[in-house]
């Protein structure tokens, strides 16, 4: 039996369902300040938009600008995510989420507000005009583009200011505040269910002159609750994200993404900073918090994505650092740290034990397999699961393997690949990697065939 280790080789490589993020303005001719002008170890695009913009007409909608920049990233080679609100954006002077014409036509309630310096109105969820419109809105963009197969997460951004699930519109009672959010949840589920993951930002409610109170839940269970969190992680196709890393996590939120990361389902999560890198790369930080402790409270979180910070050129220009720390960190870093391989005597089967780790924060989201090849024949081990990988708990597999026929008495290489993302062959970080995406991970040794 010959035993082979492997160390982790510490370079910086992409893998598919994970990465760094930029978030790109739709509207033709806009560029936010934040978008850098390359993008390398950046694989990831979130587009922004709200749905006034691409529905203007109740009976017509406007997807040319998303058209136009699906096809932009996609010929750059990046995946994409929706960034897409249905309550107000807050973003580049504007402040619209519904649109007009809902309001004016058909005359849903609505509470207005004056915030962050925008003035801005939150409808009233539970109204049905509002339900129907939303929904048809929904489905239509579910329709278009479900199947794009660059499009990784839709973000489910519902309600409240960014749609970050926060400061919406307030219901007299809690329990309708609660079906206000189920409803939307719905919704959203509905049109997108088997197409794309969902991403719920799992905030807070941070604005105190809620009446109802929903501040500062006194459990852990109110919480989720208030927010419709205890619903949405019943669908299958939810997860989590969280705007606000840095200087706003609170004990419930950080618990929420902890708990659905050790349920182990295989749903990715992203990871949003709090304010910008300038501030916390001053002398002061902010709130307590410098430019690596945030990067080091995402990661915490066990995120997939993290968007890069505010400030993002300047964040991307001057901390290649942290930016390749992160891409190491975030997501899923698979490792074979331990081979056994028995001798062969030139036919039958042996049994390959095969220890392995995830040295990254988060998880591997896809129905995966790993490949075994020696001397060009490969056996599949479907057993191996790699979105079972949590954070640095080892899992060891007994694979049996035939020895292909023929093999002269000398040392073969054995070759791992590991499988997933439609069938990609996933980055390891070991050296070797083959054109097709094999690692050497060991030596089958065939002995000559006794006489006996």
């Amino acid at each position: 039996m010959a035993k082979y280790y492997h160390e982790d080789n510490g370079q910086c490589f992409s893998n598919p369902g994970m990465g760094w993020v930029i978030h790109h303005d739709i509207r033709k001719g806009k560029k936010d300040a934040n978008e850098p002008d390359h993008y390398e170890n950046l694989d990831n695009v979130a587009l922004l938009s709200w749905w006034a913009h691409l529905q203007r007409e109740e009976k017509e909608f406007s997807f040319e600008d998303l058209d136009a920049s699906i096809e932009k990233w996609k010929s750059r080679g990046k995946k994409l995510q929706f960034r897409i609100s249905t309550d107000p954006m807050l973003y580049d002077g504007q402040g619209q989420g519904a649109p007009d014409w809902l309001y004016e036509k058909y005359g849903v309630a609505y509470q207005a507000v004056h915030e962050d310096g925008y003035s801005t109105r939150y409808p009233d969820y539970l109204n049905p005009d509002y339900q129907k419109a939303l929904r048809r809105f929904l489905c239509a963009l579910a329709d278009r583009y479900g199947d794009e197969p660059a499009l990784e997460t839709v973000d489910l951004r519902g309600y409240g200011a960014w749609g970050e699930w926060h400061s919406g519109y307030q219901h007299p009672t809690y329990a309708q505040h609660a079906a206000a959010l189920r409803s939307l949840i719905d919704a959203w589920e509905c049109a997108f269910s088997g197409k794309k993951t969902l991403i719920l930002s799992c905030s807070y409610e941070w604005m105190k002159d809620r009446n109802p109170p929903l501040h500062a839940p006194e459990s852990y269970e109110e919480y989720l609750y208030w927010s419709g969190f205890d619903y949405a992680l019943k669908k299958p196709g939810i997860s989590l994200r969280r705007d606000g890393i840095g200087g706003a996590v609170k004990i419930w939120d950080a618990k929420l993404m902890r708990d659905f990361y050790e349920s182990g389902k295989k749903l990715p999560m992203i990871a949003e900073f709090f304010n910008g890198y300038l501030i916390k790369n001053s002398p002061e930080g902010s709130r307590g918090y410098f430019v690596e402790d945030t990067v080091e409270e995402a990661l915490l979180l066990h995120p997939n994505y993290m968007m890069l910070m505010w400030d993002s050129v300047q964040f991307y220009e001057q901390r290649p650092d942290l930016i390749e720390h992160g891409l190491k960190r975030m997501g899923y870093r698979l490792l074979p740290f331990a081979v056994e391989i028995p001798e062969a005597g030139g036919e039958g089967w042996i049994t390959i034990v095969h220890s392995w780790v995830n040295r990254g924060a988060g998880r591997f989201c896809s129905e995966g397999s790993l490949k075994i090849r020696i001397a060009g024949q490969v056996t599949e081990e479907r057993g191996f699961v790699p979105g079972e990988l949590s954070e640095d708990q080892p899992r060891t597999y007994r694979t049996p393997v035939k020895v292909p026929e023929g093999l002269e008495p000398k040392a073969y290489p054995v070759e791992f690949a590991v499988c997933g993302y439609g069938k990609e062959h996933i980055r390891l970080p070991l050296e070797g990697r083959s054109e097709d995406g094999f690692y050497p991970v060991g030596m089958l040794h065939v002995r000559e065939k006794s006489c006996m």
